[in-house]
């Protein structure tokens, strides 16, 4: 799949580039005929990918690209303050145009992937400086991701961005952005285990007055396991936010359980810096603790201890 979508995704960023500088052409002689989008791209597929099969995503982005071009030149022009739309490489352009498409409007493609594939692209087909311009502007769009969803789910909005961005960093991100500043969240991670434990404590003491400390333990390791906290992510669709390597972005980084298991602990911490104890605690029952009869009831809690994700 990654194969044929980075060659659609070049066809397009081809095809954008014909159409913007025929258009520019047209601007000095109004004479000159801008041909349709699609033909554009079907000329350039036949040409450069005339074995490509699925060619409904190059297709669906070029349409898209062009629907909410305005937008995304806004978008542009706002992370790259120094670099009006006229100014930047027709190249360049075009390569950011599908990135921000890719970042800000489609929810099926990882913000990651979309910087990378950019990158990758501008390697090929820009000046020696493009890589970084691009990794630049998109790198700082991609940290502005869009959490609607998210907080639409769970009824809790972050002012602190940076706070709420961090909670997703995966310490794999960091190398390669070294020099950029940028935590992980191996802190919060750290904070947001501790708050979880006393939130579990303080559940269970008052839901089962009669159940012994071994008793409770139990219940406890099995409600704080990293194969439970990794389908609270999975419900709340965290991985889709995660800010991954490359390498383990391929490696699959999104779905792993132990690292959907340390960004639900990463989140939880995130939420108590912002808005104190109270609201964390009722993000734990509403998602986590509430899960605490399912687990009695089919024995999840015995040796649970045992079970956990390393």
């Amino acid at each position: 799949m990654a194969s044929y979508r980075h060659l659609a995704r070049t066809c397009v960023m081809q095809t954008i580039f014909e159409i913007e500088f025929n258009e520019e052409i047209r601007s000095s002689h109004k004479d000159h005929v801008v041909p349709e989008p699609k033909v554009v791209l079907d000329k350039i597929l036949d040409e450069f990918a005339p074995k490509l099969t699925e060619k409904d995503f190059a297709y669906d982005t070029l349409e898209a690209v062009l629907a909410n071009q305005k937008e995304i030149f806004k978008i542009i022009e706002k992370f790259a303050p120094d670099w009006p739309i006229s100014k930047i490489a027709k190249v360049d352009r075009a390569v950011l145009e599908i990135g921000v498409y890719e970042i800000v409007f489609n929810d099926d493609i990882p913000p990651v992937v979309a910087i990378n594939e950019a990158v990758e692209i501008a390697k090929h087909y820009g000046d020696e400086s493009s890589p970084k311009f691009i990794n630049g502007v998109l790198s700082s769009v991609i940290m502005k991701n869009d959490y609607t969803a998210l907080e639409a789910k769970t009824g809790i909005k972050f002012k602190d961005v940076d706070l709420i961005n961090k909670a997703f960093i995966h310490k794999s991100y960091l190398n390669e952005h070294r020099d950029e500043g940028i935590q992980s969240n191996e802190r919060l991670e750290f904070l947001g285990d501790s708050v979880l434990e006393l939130a579990a404590t303080h559940h269970l003491f008052h839901k089962y007055p009669d159940q012994h400390e071994g008793q409770m333990t139990s219940f406890r390791s099995a409600l704080v396991k990293g194969k439970h906290l990794a389908e609270v992510a999975e419900d709340l669709g965290l991985g889709k936010y995660l800010f991954l390597s490359k390498g383990e972005e391929k490696s699959g980084g999104r779905e792993k359980k132990y690292i959907l298991a340390n960004v639900t602990e990463a989140y939880i911490g995130a939420i108590y810096l912002e808005h104190g104890y109270d609201i964390a605690e009722e993000f734990i029952e509403k998602f986590i603790l509430q899960r605490i009869d399912n687990i009695v009831e089919k024995g999840l809690h015995i040796d649970a201890k045992s079970q956990l994700v390393s």
